[in-house]
């Protein structure tokens, strides 16, 4: 996938040269470069032979020249609301943004179904608007320095530009520790800024704007509408969500997990003819408890897939996940990413230029970390200055022991939070005991949470499970999930196509009352995504819908960092020119790693953190 990069500035004589090392910091995005200008902007394009989407666009007087790049999916649903003659070619939906800008000015995409990042020049207002899809698949940086303002699909190109500082924002390295992955507007460089998913940014001469033109936070649940009915309007939408990205065209394949996502995908993509030749691409693995192959095995037979399985072993899983680190502009703590670009590799090799996925189902139709917030619910009928005053001090006692008192005080902590703190801790991520230890006297706990109170504060969502989801959808999914999905995409040369981040569909799901997603498990059924499977019942195999799901897609590296991949951990963060010692107290990252090595904590995810926050290091910083 290709990348937009520019700067508004008044400095003639270094402008080929900037540019230039803008573009090169984004060669594997595409070695097709376009350059445009209407001075003080000063713009271009990076894309492949092959891409029909990224493109220079403009008004035929170029008082308006937008910098485009992803892919539209309605372009006909566009052109008929502009009432001008449709072209027959979904790519050319980025035509119409110039025009678009003219009728609906700051919310000039809101009704663009795709994934983007547009760099548009107002010559006529002296006004750069900077605009992210609605999910934030696409990212969008930029940068106010004394010469300019620049701004890039990717952080390294703005970087390039020798403009810049390359400092750390500690207030960022805390959001990483707590939550997993770094949100916008922050990045874990100090002078970078990143658009948010569903936002514009309008930069003037004298100031910049925001702007919200989804405003996903105002819609509400119906509590009129009966299930049934639910369930058809979603496997509308969904059917329609993945032909339209069929549409878009080019030879694609389909991940296979082995999941309900990818398998409705697949199934959709197989049964309706939209992909000729269809293959599927997946990850097993030799460690039985960590590999969905049996379930892969139901897909790759029911749909008579071209299968392309690949078996990771711990050294090729070190060299991907040291070789991702570098293709990721904030450092995402998520080691599933190793997998995904060698799945998006192995497409690239057999000659795909698309690979379908199912990121997202998780994040609007809940999933199993939902059901720790459900489980929460029976002690909320206590006021909470109730809870703060019976439970608040556990919070002081919480860590990530893996012993049985350390979960009960962890259930006790949780009592009571604050609801906001409560929702963002479900995800893995340090305590801020751990992060205190880490930080040292860098530590400052008034910011962490401070993105994810402004979304909240903003929906109008009744049930606190969609509250929660809602969380999820606007933090969890853009800053880490699709962020990463879509860098190992580009990295590997190819297009990642998302149906279930179709802005049609996330409004619909918001629509349902929690008690059709979610409920308690019994037998037979895990208790999760309840009104998506019902909806898909008949298009996916019963044995995929109804197992009782016990985790995500996940990599055995538990098992490796104590056994074949202990010397690379140790290795990585312990070495002589280990950089993450300059931010993070040697004695507590040793703390970190013996807690797991010796088995007092379970879960990878700390371990992991520092891990890929070495490796991004390495590649991003002086």
């Amino acid at each position: 996938m290709g990348g937009i990069f520019g700067f508004v500035a008044d400095i003639r004589d270094q402008r080929p040269d900037i540019l230039e090392k803008m573009s090169k910091a984004m060669v594997h995005r595409g070695k097709k470069v376009t350059v445009s200008s209407l001075p003080p902007f000063y713009g271009g394009i990076v894309a492949h032979p092959w891409e029909t989407g990224t493109k220079i666009v403009s008004t035929p007087d170029r008082d308006v020249v937008a910098l485009c790049e992803g892919e539209v999916y309605n372009s006909r649903e566009l052109a008929e609301s502009m009432g001008i003659p449709y072209a027959g070619k979904a790519a050319n939906g980025f035509d119409m943004i110039p025009r678009l800008y003219a009728r609906y000015g700051k919310d000039f995409v809101r009704h663009v179904n795709g994934v983007f990042g547009v760099a548009l020049w107002d010559q006529r207002n002296r006004t750069l608007v900077l605009a992210r899809d609605h999910l934030g698949s696409h990212s969008v940086f930029y940068a106010q320095a004394k010469d300019g303002f620049f701004f890039a699909s990717l952080i390294p190109a703005l970087l390039a530009t020798d403009m810049l500082e390359h400092s750390i924002d500690l207030a960022a390295l805390d959001e990483y520790l707590a939550s997993l992955a770094v949100s916008p507007p922050r990045t874990l460089f100090e002078a970078v800024r990143a658009v948010r998913p569903g936002h514009v940014l309008l930069a003037g001469e004298r100031s910049s704007e925001e702007h919200d033109y989804w405003r996903l936070g105002a819609i509400t649940e119906d509590y009129e509408k009966p299930e049934d009915e639910f369930a058809g309007e979603l496997r509308e939408i969904f059917e329609d969500a993945v032909k339209i990205r069929a549409q878009y065209g080019g030879k694609a394949g389909v991940l296979v997990s082995g999941g309900v996502d990818t398998s409705t995908v697949a199934a959709v993509l197989a049964l309706s003819g939209c992909c000729k030749d269809l293959a599927g691409f997946s990850i097993a693995f030799a460690e039985k408890d960590f590999s969905d192959a049996p379930l892969q095995e139901i897909m790759y037979s029911r749909l008579c897939l071209e299968r392309h399985q690949i078996l990771l072993g711990p050294k090729e899983f070190a060299a991907a996940l040291a070789d991702g680190a570098g293709f990721l502009d904030s450092p995402v703590n998520d080691v599933a990413f190793a997998g995904m670009l060698h799945a998006f590799r192995s497409a690239a090799d057999s000659g795909f230029i698309a690979v379908f996925e199912g990121e997202g189902s998780d994040e609007i139709f809940c999933t199993g970390h939902s059901l720790g917030e459900l489980n929460i619910q029976r002690f909320l009928f206590l006021p909470f200055p109730v809870r703060r005053f019976l439970f608040g001090f556990f919070k002081h006692l919480y860590s990530e022991d893996n012993s049985l008192p350390a979960k009960g005080v962890r259930l006790l902590a949780r009592i009571g939070m604050f609801d906001l703190e409560r929702r963002c801790t479900w995800v893995p991520g340090f305590s801020w005991r751990t992060r205190k230890r880490l930080l040292g006297r860098a530590y400052d706990s008034t910011q962490t949470w401070e993105t994810a109170r402004n979304y909240y504060r903003q929906t109008k969502l009744k049930d606190r499970i969609n509250v929660y989801q809602y969380g999820l959808t606007r933090l969890f999914l853009p800053d880490d999930l699709l962020f990463k999905n879509e860098r190992m995409a580009s990295a590997a040369g190819v297009i990642n196509r998302t149906p279930f981040i179709d802005f049609r569909l996330v409004e619909k799901a918001f629509e349902v009352p929690a008690k059709f997603k979610l409920q308690q498990p019994g037998k037979g059924s895990d208790g999760t995504k309840l009104i998506f499977k019902k909806a898909m019942r008949g298009l996916v195999p019963d044995e995929i819908l109804d197992r009782k799901k016990t985790r995500g897609f996940s990599q055995p590296t538990a098992v490796w960092f104590r056994n074949e991949l202990r010397d690379f951990v140790h290795d990585t963060i312990f070495s002589q020119g280990a950089k993450i010692h300059g931010w993070l107290d040697r004695r507590a990252v040793e703390q970190v790693y013996e807690d797991f090595i010796r088995g007092r904590v379970s879960s990878d995810y700390f371990l992991n953190s520092l891990v890929i926050l070495e490796l991004w290091m390495q590649k991003h910083l002086r």
